[in-house]
């Protein structure tokens, strides 16, 4: 992410996927790793392993190094450098470490959201979050003895749901076909078919318009508990986002922002007051 040569000393920071640590090789003790074999100097004009690293490593570049940590006088865990080896080349410039992509250019964030991951904590954690908030969605299906299945994403008949639907043509049928729009009726012949308890949690697609909130392509969890008044479903859901937030340690309060891109007080808190939906 980062290298700065001072003479007969390179610091550098590396980084991966658990975080960030300094690193410093020294023009005298440094080797180059090609093939598992550690050598001083490379080709006819015997060029040392210190200088290929000062002069073709750049940020962005992914490399091995092997080496010891020590603490350098300001207090910093550093890997000092034994060898090193170059395993995949960047062959476009990463761009300035210190100002990223910009807040003023969240195109290049949503298009190249690889770029925004290198640079941005926040996003990367985003991404962990939601996986971490899957896998949290699920156990509390499977501890209820719900059953988790697939539904056909292209259906003959756009259905479930009053929205636009994406449409595409299935050559061999010679039929047109539908993205789904939701899971519904696929989850409800489930249970017609002996499963009283099912669950989905997949993309669905909406023709529609588009906004930071929505996008047309989206994931929806949907269930059918049988035999359960609505009641005691929404004790259960109460319940599952009790357990959601109890196991990713949230607050029950925090700030969302609506379509118009006002922030706003959300809060969680149960129990939640239950309205009459005809009143």
């Amino acid at each position: 992410m980062l290298v700065r040569s001072f003479g007969k000393l390179i610091f550098g920071t590396l980084q991966d996927y658990s975080g960030q640590i300094q690193f410093a090789l020294s023009k005298d003790f440094c080797l180059l790793s090609q093939d598992g074999i550690e050598i001083s100097e490379v080709g006819d004009e015997k060029i040392s392993a210190f200088k290929i690293f000062e002069k073709y490593i750049d940020t962005a570049d992914i490399i091995g190094i092997h080496g010891e940590l020590f603490m350098t006088h300001k207090g910093e865990l550093t890997i000092f450098v034994r060898s090193f080896q170059l395993l995949s080349k960047a062959l476009r410039p990463l761009g300035d470490k210190f100002h990223g992509i910009g807040d003023d250019n969240q195109e290049t964030a949503y298009r190249q959201r690889y770029l925004d991951m290198i640079f941005n904590d926040s996003t990367r954690n985003r991404m962990k979050f939601r996986s971490d908030f899957i896998r949290t969605l699920r156990e509390f299906y499977w501890k209820h003895d719900f059953l988790e299945i697939d539904c056909p994403i292209m259906t003959p008949a756009a259905s479930g749901a009053a929205a636009q639907p994406f449409v595409t043509h299935h050559n061999d049928f010679d039929q047109d076909f539908y993205l789904r729009i939701c899971n519904e009726t696929e989850l409800k012949k489930a249970t017609v078919g002996g499963f009283e308890r099912v669950f989905t949690l997949a993309p669905s697609f909406r023709n529609e318009g588009s906004d930071p909130s929505h996008l047309q392509e989206f994931y929806m969890l949907e269930h059918q508990n049988v035999y359960r008044s609505f009641h005691e479903d929404m004790d259960f859901t109460q319940e599952m986002f009790d357990h959601i937030f109890t196991t990713l340690k949230l607050e029950r309060k925090f700030e969302v922002k609506d379509k118009e891109g006002n922030s706003k007080q959300v809060d969680f808190t149960t129990p939640w007051p239950r309205i009459d939906y005809v009143e």
